[in-house]
């Protein structure tokens, strides 16, 4: 990724919530190079030592991604899912009802 712009400041963020435990959201609008950003990230990530197995990417893009990651997370015991909620379009947004673990 050597001819894109090195973001420092959204990289610099992103390390500093690297040891906390929390899911990292990146929002924006669409082609605003949020998947770019993530993967400058990881980059970075693997140049601190991290190692490939321990970084997750999940492309959410398509459909049937969605439900084929979510099944097998479910299936690992890694993500409890209430899918009759998932399902039904709850737009509460009550994380509640997902899990990772």
């Amino acid at each position: 990724m050597e001819h894109y712009i090195h973001r420092k400041e959204y990289i610099g963020k992103l390390l500093s919530y690297r040891e906390k435990d929390l899911i990292k959201v990146v929002s924006g609008l669409r082609r605003s190079d949020k998947s770019t950003l993530l993967e400058l990230y990881r980059e970075q990530l693997l140049r601190l030592g991290i190692g490939k197995r321990q970084i997750q990417f999940y492309n959410f893009e398509l459909p049937e991604n969605f439900v084929t990651i979510m099944t097998e997370l479910s299936n690992t015991k890694k993500l409890n899912l209430n899918w009759e909620w998932l399902t039904n379009g709850n737009e509460k947004g009550n994380s509640e009802h997902v899990e990772i673990k």
